[in-house]
């Protein structure tokens, strides 16, 4: 995927040291220390990112999609962080990230997917995620519970989480 300022949307290079850091990087500034680990990004999730021509990382997305165990052969797709460097927002980037998501996932026959939007950044990103089909759906509170919090402090997290989901397309009948 590519836009007018040249950055394209790829898949992280696991095996590569640099897009690893710099992913990690992003995640310490943007959420605080170990709000993720090395092997979420490398190991649990798949996770799209964003290319500077220079090769270097200014965003990311992680997601999954599983099956479910009550309805075999029906999977949920599942978006776990999208964050972009301060210094790159407001280019289109989150907006194109999560559509790289939503491919992939769609790709791996998942055509239900929802996200948990933390509810300090709501309004910053519940624009991207509605222009993606996306709709809020229920409020999880205090969903990060003793976590690390940028803005409640270490192991003190009380903010709470929304849920939006989204039902791609291609999952509507045609009457």
């Amino acid at each position: 995927m590519k836009n007018m300022y040249n950055w394209y949307v790829c898949k992280l290079d696991i095996h590569c040291e640099s897009e690893v850091e710099g992913v990690m990087d992003i995640t310490n500034r943007c959420f605080g220390e170990n709000y993720l680990c090395r092997e979420e990004i490398t190991e649990e999730y798949e996770c799209g990112v964003v290319k500077l021509p220079t090769g270097k990382i200014c965003g990311f997305v992680l997601y999954k999609g599983k099956e479910t165990v009550e309805k075999p052969g029906f999977g949920v797709g599942f978006i776990k962080t999208i964050a972009v460097d301060t210094l790159c927002r407001k280019m289109g980037i989150a907006t194109d990230l999560l559509k790289y998501a939503q491919e992939e996932l769609n790709k791996m026959g998942f055509q239900y997917s929802y996200a948990i939007l933390w509810d300090r950044n709501e309004k910053l990103v519940s624009g991207i995620f509605a222009a993606q089909g996306y709709a809020p759906t229920q409020v999880l509170k205090y969903h990060w519970h003793n976590q690390n919090c940028i803005h409640c402090g270490p192991n003190a997290c009380k903010c709470d989480g929304i849920i939006y989901k989204h039902i791609s397309q291609r999952t509507i009948p045609i009457l």
